[in-house]
């Protein structure tokens, strides 16, 4: 009996662990970088980790172009009420 119970627990210490990934798997660290290096632009053209990061800001900015001066709003603006009035009121 005791034989049996030291050759099984020889046979399990001689096998490798469970937890320890194998030498073929890639770390997550290196998958992760190899984003940039895949990073393609709208035209499917490979992308350097620089232009991947200015693409990234410009992103960043908004996608929203940015608003017009007021002087300009208050004659769109005008305008716009123009054509509501030649809507309601043809003859004016």
């Amino acid at each position: 009996m005791r034989l049996t119970a030291l050759c099984l627990f020889c046979l399990l210490l001689s096998l490798p662990g469970a937890a320890i990934p194998p030498p073929t798997d890639i770390p997550e660290e290196i998958l992760a970088a190899e984003i940039f290096l895949q990073a393609r632009d709208n035209e499917g053209k490979p992308l350097g980790v620089t232009e991947y990061a200015l693409i990234r800001e410009k992103e960043k900015e908004g996608i929203y172009p940015p608003l017009p001066s007021p002087q300009l709003r208050e004659k769109i603006f005008l305008l716009q009420l123009l054509h509501m009035f030649r809507t309601l009121i043809p003859f004016f």
